[in-house]
Order: structure tokens, then sequence, then C-alpha cells
């Protein structure tokens, strides 16, 4: 099993990319008298759906709150269990997510679907937390191998990252929420 990320989607399954970083499947073929059977398919794939927050906040120009929960509301409908819905992040640096409330008050939440915020800071966790009734809200800890791409994403240093995550670590557990590493 393999885990690949791409901005767009996160799988788990038994997938891989290849050189150029297409997704391709990745089973292991039986030959019986001249037949070849795939012999480990996986029982499911699951989908982490992270176009919405991703790609709302690198479009060029503005799109409008009206837009984004409409899409959101029309990926509710397609089956994904997993759907990243905005980003609590300072507006000035995302201007894409200035209107991160109004969406989540927006969209019409579908049961059995976790819909999730992405946020780096306890500023986006509080923000987040408003919505503790509608969104799934877990932890994670984000740490990068290049100090460039920190800096970059974060605003910080990798010393400054290590000392913010284990602060952010500390409000997730504060508030019951479970961390993923």
């Amino acid at each position: 099993w393999t885990k690949f990320y791409n901005p767009q989607i996160l799988m788990t399954g038994c997938f891989t990319p290849d050189k150029d970083f297409n997704i391709r499947p990745k089973y292991k073929f039986l030959n019986i008298k001249g037949y070849s059977i795939i012999s480990d398919l996986p029982n499911f794939v699951e989908i982490y759906e992270e176009g919405p927050r991703e790609g709302f906040q690198i479009e060029p120009g503005p799109i409008s709150t009206e837009d984004k929960i409409k899409l959101i509301d029309a990926l509710s409908d397609t089956g994904l269990k997993n759907i990243q819905v905005c980003s609590f992040v300072n507006p000035r640096l995302v201007p894409g997510w200035a209107d991160a409330e109004a969406v989540v008050e927006g969209f019409t939440a579908t049961k059995g679907i976790n819909y999730t915020g992405l946020y780096f800071n306890n500023k986006g966790l509080d923000r987040a937390l408003e919505y503790k009734e509608k969104l799934t809200l877990s932890g994670s800890i984000s740490l990068t191998a290049s100090e460039e791409f920190t800096q970059k994403n974060l605003n910080r240093s990798h010393t400054e990252n290590l000392v913010a995550m284990k602060k952010q670590a500390r409000a997730h557990l504060d508030n019951n929420i479970s961390v993923n590493s």
C-alpha cells in the first residue's frame, strides 16, 4: 500500500506515481495457465478531495462565495466521503479565503461526509472551532524537508515551525481534537 499526495488529491490505496507523476495502479499479477490475473486489487480507495480548498486559493481573480458553495454542494452528491472545504488563513496573504466562514455557513452538510478546513496556527484553529458541529476537526503535524518550502508556505523557518507544531498539537489536545502525524 502506498500513499500518494498531490495538491488536489490524497489517495490511500494500491497506487503509485510513475516517473511523470501520473497515478498508476500497482498490482501483482499471477499467471495461471496463460491467463494474467490481478491478485491484489484493493477493496476500496479513499479519496480526500482538496479541490475546493486548494483550487479556490490559487485561481486568479475572485470566485464568489456562492460559486464556492455550489461546488461543495455538488461534490457532496458524488459519493465522496472527505471534502476539504476551506482554509482558515490570513485573508491578507490568501485573499481567496477571506470568506471561509461564509462558505462553511453556506454549504449544505450531507450525513456521512467529513468536511474539513485547513489551518496552520491557533488563530485558524479558533476560527475552525466555531464550526465544530459542521466540520470534522483533526490535527496534523506539518513538517517538510525543504527550508525554502517551509518559509514560502508557512512564513517561518524549520526551527520556528517545530515550536509552532508543538503549540498547535497542545491546542488540539486541549480542545479534544486528535492529532495525526
